[in-house]
C-alpha cells in the first residue's frame, strides 16, 4: 500500500504509547498523527486531526468500550483497531458488538499488529482464532440441555 494510514494510539501506559509509535514511524505507509492517554485527548484530536483508525486499549481507567461507544454514538468516522492484553472471549464479543473492525493482543508481533492496521484500515475485519465461529453465519442452532 502506497498511500499512508493515519493512526490515533490510545493507551493509558505513556511507555507502551511512545514505544508502539516508535515502530510504527519506521514503517514508512503508517504515520501516528498523535497518542492519547484518554478520552478527552482522543476527542480533541479526533476533532483537528485526519485518523483513519484509532488503536485503542480496552483496559483503561477510561474503559475502551465506553469510548469506542462514544466514537459510533458522535458518529466518528474512522476504523477502529482494539490492541490489548484482554484475551477474554466476552471483552472481544463486546467490541465486535460495538463495530471495532479488528482486535489484537499485545503479545502478538510487531509484524502481525502492523499487518492488522493495514488490513482494518482496507475495511477487513480482523479478529483472533476463537472468534471466528461468530463471524461466519451458522445454519444449526445451538442445542439445548
Amino acid at each position: 500500500m502506497s498511500e499512508k494510514i493515519y493512526v490515533a494510539l490510545i493507551d493509558d501506559h505513556p511507555v507502551f504509547l511512545e514505544g508502539m509509535a516508535a515502530l510504527l514511524k519506521n514503517t514508512g505507509d503508517i504515520h501516528v498523527v498523535g497518542t492519547a492517554e484518554n478520552r478527552a485527548a482522543l476527542f480533541a484530536m479526533l476533532e483537528t486531526t485526519r485518523v483513519d483508525v484509532v488503536i485503542l486499549d480496552l483496559l483503561m481507567p477510561d474503559p475502551g468500550l465506553s469510548i469506542l461507544d462514544e466514537i459510533r454514538r458522535r458518529g466518528i468516522k474512522v476504523r477502529t483497531l482494539i490492541l490489548s492484553g484482554c484475551e477474554e472471549l466476552h471483552e472481544i464479543r463486546a467490541a465486535m458488538q460495538r463495530g471495532a473492525e479488528g482486535y489484537v493482543f499485545k503479545t502478538q508481533s510487531f509484524r502481525q499488529i502492523s499487518d492488522s492496521i493495514r488490513q482494518v484500515a482496507q475495511g477487513q475485519l480482523i479478529y483472533p482464532r476463537i472468534v471466528q465461529p461468530l463471524l461466519q453465519p451458522s445454519g444449526k442452532k445451538d442445542d439445548l440441555s
